[in-house]
């Protein structure tokens, strides 16, 4: 349980972090497309959502719950 607390921290804070202009200025000075910064953004959503979904999971699938807890 903790482990998928730590997680589900961690994913909202790279959040945070991938919506501060500091890193929207850095993609801006170093001509990398927006495109690309959204992309990443998509991938960590669907990351957090796969990660939420093993947290109701694992109660009932101790696979999942082996998984979450590497």
């Amino acid at each position: 349980m903790a482990a998928e607390l730590v997680v589900g921290a961690l994913l909202e804070v790279i959040f945070d972090r991938l919506a501060s202009r500091l890193v929207l200025d850095y993609f801006r000075e170093r001509k990398l497309h927006e495109q690309l910064l959204n992309k990443l953004k998509v991938k960590l959503l669907s990351i957090n959502a796969v990660v939420d979904d093993a947290e109701l999971k694992q109660i009932q699938n101790p696979p999942v719950r082996d998984w979450l807890f590497k």
